[in-house]
């Protein structure tokens, strides 16, 4: 009984064969485009992770004034590191991680139905990059450091974040690149706050706020709503087909409420050098912050609106024009 429908196993009209995937086979043209080699798909994958960090590497890439660092600063300044650790640059690493680890998932999402196509190329090439830099950077800093319980600890401590944010970054891009446009959705909602810091340290690079010229003071005013609108063109991708999508906004738009709070939190606590020995008492002092950031976001309703009004519009648009599509092709 015809069922209208084109099944796994069976030939379509022009003689191609669909997979059980829904990719092309040999018979149709797409299915003739090869993915790139494992040495190009890695190469890939370190180049993202190399833009990643540009907003560092605008900077000069030296590292920032230490307090913990061994005598006064090198006269001919501080050394050159890959990551900007320091207890005030944590926002700007975790950005700089999470970035380059977004883009190489949406290269590969974009890659990942032509034949012959691997995964693990591009992640082993994001990897290599970002653990490099990791090494390289803690081995600066340690070399500089005084040899005291703080200094250890504050080492550690970094190093052991930027290791987390790495694998987050690694497993966000999984997703993104193989899972679902529901569930891919929340994983880049994790990161695209963070990701947003991205674009606010390219135009005004970290370190040079007090030097700031009109021009990118004028441009900072506007940071908050980078966040906004990166949120509402997640949510006009994602779509609300099928409307258990609308998860994935709800989820999406409690981040946007949320990050900001929860990056206060951090900074300030991390930012509190009495503390750097006293884990239990950091983790309740940002506790503390998180909530009153919490209290005080009443502008973030603003963002809210914003992301949630680009998002319907998106998916409006996107409607219309897979209608218009439909309608040419009954034509």
């Amino acid at each position: 009984m015809q069922t209208g429908e084109t099944h796994a196993d069976e030939p379509t009209r022009t003689g191609a064969a669909v997979s059980a995937d829904g990719s092309a086979g040999e018979g149709d043209p797409a299915g003739h485009r090869r993915s790139p080699g494992p040495l190009l798909l890695a190469l890939i994958g370190a180049v993202c992770a190399v833009l990643g960090l540009l907003p560092w590497i605008v900077t000069g890439m030296r590292l920032p004034i230490q307090n913990v660092w061994e005598g006064p600063p090198p006269a001919d300044g501080m050394p050159i590191a890959l990551l900007p650790f320091s207890q005030y640059a944590v926002t700007l690493i975790i950005a700089v991680l999470v970035t380059g680890s977004l883009a190489a998932g949406a290269v590969t999402r974009l890659l990942r139905h032509r034949t012959g196509f691997r995964l693990w190329p591009v992640v082993l090439g994001v990897a290599s990059v970002q653990v490099v830099a990791l090494v390289q950077t803690t081995l600066t800093v340690e070399d500089g450091i005084m040899q005291r319980r703080e200094a250890v600890f504050y080492v550690v401590g970094l190093a052991a974040g930027t290791a987390f944010t790495i694998a987050l970054g690694l497993v966000v891009m999984i997703l993104v690149a193989r899972a679902p446009v529901g569930v891919a959705t929340v994983a880049i909602a994790v990161i695209a706050y963070p990701a947003s810091r991205w674009i606010t340290g390219l135009v005004v690079p970290f370190g040079s706020e007090a030097m700031a010229t009109p021009f990118q003071f004028a441009v900072s005013a506007y940071f908050p709503w980078v966040s906004a609108v990166l949120f509402g063109v997640l949510l006009a991708w994602c779509g609300l087909r099928p409307l258990i999508r609308i998860v994935s906004w709800v989820i999406a738009l409690a981040l946007l409420w949320l990050m900001p709070a929860l990056f206060t939190a951090m900074g300030s606590a991390l930012g509190t050098r009495v503390l750097a020995t006293r884990p239990a008492e950091m983790l309740d002092y940002g506790v503390e912050v998180f909530g009153a950031a919490i209290g005080g976001l009443a502008d973030q309703g603003r963002l809210l609106v914003v992301a949630l009004a680009i998002g319907l519009v998106g998916t409006g648009l996107r409607e219309l024009i897979a209608r218009s599509k439909g309608v040419r092709s009954a034509v």
